[in-house]
């Protein structure tokens, strides 16, 4: 691990063990996205602090999220690989009966886990997301791995594919192609043409827009054992 790696973590564990952090449920970005269930690190300047580490619990980096929803991850190159946060029971990473969630955004995963009471790893970037899921693989070669992105109606995202593929794809491609190659699934927020007008695109806007009742009904459909079902799925919705 070079210089920069270790900064990178010896600042991370100070951030997080600083005596002056106090624990919260009512930081505005968790009353705003209606995650108040989690009770997460504050620091001083008023930013949510959330852990980015292993699955043995050791921290490597620091997630900053301030009032605004405004994320700052301290990073390294250690950072593009299978690190990220857990929400939920460790010990389900590795019981071949349990279904587990991969995602990419804080408040995605806080609802999906809320929703389903499943164990969920937050990747807080699409790229290391795909990682975590190949990781998590490796792992657990019988586990249920389910990929749960955004729905890029609006701003399709275009990332390098790793390491099978040479050109950039969308990243619903890519996810579709991670799945595939490791025996998971994806699934996508199916939203109606009122929600896209709306701006919305992950599972916590439809946490918000339908309530954690809506939430709970679409992804009992999106995870029903028809596997073949869920690949088929469409990106519409009509209600």
């Amino acid at each position: 691990m070079g210089n920069s790696e270790l900064d990178v973590v010896v600042q991370a564990r100070e951030i997080l063990n600083n005596e002056k952090n106090k624990l919260t449920n009512s930081h505005p970005y968790l009353v705003e996205k209606q995650i108040t269930h989690m009770q997460l690190k504050e620091n001083e300047k008023g930013q949510l602090l959330i852990p980015v580490g292993d699955y043995e619990g050791n921290i490597f980096s620091v997630t900053k999220i301030d009032a605004t929803g405004k994320e700052e991850i301290m990073r390294s190159n250690y950072l593009l690989t299978e690190l990220g946060y857990i929400i939920g029971d460790i010990k389900d990473l590795d019981n071949k009966n349990k279904s587990i969630i991969v995602c990419k955004d804080f408040a995605s995963g806080a609802s999906l886990s809320k929703a389903t009471n499943k164990t969920v790893l937050v990747g807080f970037d699409d790229q290391n997301s795909l990682w975590i899921a190949e990781g998590l693989r490796k792992r657990n070669p019988e586990i249920d791995i389910i990929i749960a992105i955004r729905n890029d109606h609006k701003s399709p995202v275009f990332i390098t594919n790793y390491p099978e593929y040479s050109k950039e794809t969308r990243y619903t491609e890519q996810a579709n192609l991670y799945a595939n190659m490791i025996n998971a699934r994806v699934i996508i927020p199916p939203l109606t043409d009122k929600e896209k007008a709306q701006g919305l695109n992950n599972f916590n806007d439809i946490a918000l827009s339908r309530g954690d009742k809506g939430l709970r009904s679409c992804l009992k459909t999106l995870l029903s054992k028809d596997k073949t079902k869920i690949k088929k799925q469409s990106n519409e919705m009509t209600l």
